[in-house]
């Protein structure tokens, strides 16, 4: 009889629990890619000590950047899951392959053209600096990601 209300008392908990959960508003919100972009230059801004004038110039640049880049992996996974690869064949492999590297190379040559911008913009040493932020916040992001 013990054991009978021990299990009823856990298992009501967990309903309990499910039920809390399951509630509309418990869940975070996924934040839009303007929110990240933002979220994303005030860590920059901050860790890399920009002036209210280095701001100003090099927050269009990456803006530019950020949005192309953006643009290219929503146009590219975008196309990816209209594929059913269950049926693919060699030559479906071969042209999706080729789809993803030319997706990187076009990621390339953005983040080529950014940093040559940004090198016009920024002293060297504010430069590293800048670089060094953008790095942190993967990181950070990365270690905030769910196990």
């Amino acid at each position: 009889m013990k054991n009978c209300k021990l299990y009823f008392a856990v298992g009501l908990m967990l309903c309990l629990s499910a039920q809390i959960y399951a509630q509309p508003g418990c869940r975070h919100p996924r934040p839009t890619v303007e929110e990240m972009l933002a979220g994303k230059w005030r860590y920059i801004v901050e860790k890399a000590q920009l002036t209210p004038e280095e701001q100003q110039k090099v927050e269009p640049v990456y803006r530019e950047y950020e949005q192309g880049s953006w643009r290219l992996q929503k146009d590219y996974f975008s196309e990816r899951r209209k594929q059913d690869i269950s049926n693919f064949t060699e030559d479906d492999f071969r042209a999706a392959n080729a789809a993803l590297v030319r997706k990187d190379e076009e990621e390339a040559r953005l983040l080529a053209d950014y940093r040559k911008k940004l090198e016009h913009l920024l002293s060297p040493k504010k430069l590293f600096f800048y670089y060094d932020a953008e790095r942190k916040f993967r990181r950070d992001l990365m270690r905030g990601m769910p196990k």
